[in-house]
Parts: C-alpha cells; structure tokens; sequence
C-alpha cells in the first residue's frame, strides 16, 4: 500500500500495526549521454512494485530521488543532498513515522554513495528501537533473477 494514496485517519490506522515501511531511493545522476537522470531510480521503483505484489501489507513511501552524489556534480542535471543533508533527510523521514508507531523500515538503495548516510540512520535508528535494512540490489541482482 502507497502512503501517499491514503488519508492521514488510513495512515495512522497503518502505521498503529507496525508494518515494514520501505523508501525507494537513488538520486538524479550522469549515465553516460544515452541512460536518463533517473537511472538510479528505476530499479529501486521495480523492486519495490514487486515487494508491493508480494507483500500488499507493507507501506511504501514516495520515492526519494535525489541522494549523496558529489562525485557528479560537473554534469548538468545532477543533483546531490550531500551526505550530511541526505542523512538529516533520511532521519526526519523515519523519525516522523515512528513518532505514529513504524519501528521497521528498509530502504531500496540504487545509488552507492546513498549507503553512508543510511549506515549512519540505521545506527541512529537502532539507538531509539527501531530497525532500518537497506537493500543495495545490485548487490544481488543476480540471485533475484538470474537473468537480469
């Protein structure tokens, strides 16, 4: 289920249980001249959209699509938080939701340089009962569909 399709009374109602709250997240970044901005987004998105056939129980947030990307700053259209703003970011996002009672949460991560800043949230979250897993599917790609 899609937070932002559901009224704040659905929302409270949802967050009450505890479900697993999962962020899709990468960033806008250079891919070469041929790949758009938004690669870092895509796989995230799909992943999650298979999570959500699976698991229609989880809340899925709005994806975040823009994350650390220093690196890349020279390329028009890229777009960086920074990694000290993007884990102010990722903490507010998660401290507002479990204020309302979500204490499990994971991040589907597309962009590398995002992993810092949500090692440093899931400590930080860890610290105040709850739990943050982030999901790098690269990482495993290959064991989700040999395929790919």
């Amino acid at each position: 289920m899609r937070l932002s399709e559901l009224c704040w009374p659905e929302a409270a109602a949802v967050l009450k249980r505890d479900p697993v709250v999962i962020l899709p997240m990468g960033t806008q970044e250079v891919h070469g001249k041929h790949l758009p901005l938004s690669t870092d987004m895509l796989a995230p998105d799909r992943v999650v959209a298979l999570i959500e056939q699976k698991r229609p129980d989880v809340l899925i947030l709005p994806s975040l699509p823009q994350g650390n990307c220093e690196s890349q700053t020279e390329f028009p259209g890229t777009l960086s938080l920074g990694p000290e703003l993007l884990y102010r970011v990722l903490m507010n996002i998660f401290t507002s939701l479990q204020k309302h009672g979500a204490r499990r949460f994971m991040a589907v991560n597309g962009h590398g340089p995002n992993a810092g800043p949500l090692d440093r949230a899931g400590l930080a979250l860890a610290r105040r009962g709850a739990r943050l897993m982030e999901f790098n599917w690269w990482r495993c790609v290959w064991d989700m569909n040999p395929a790919w």
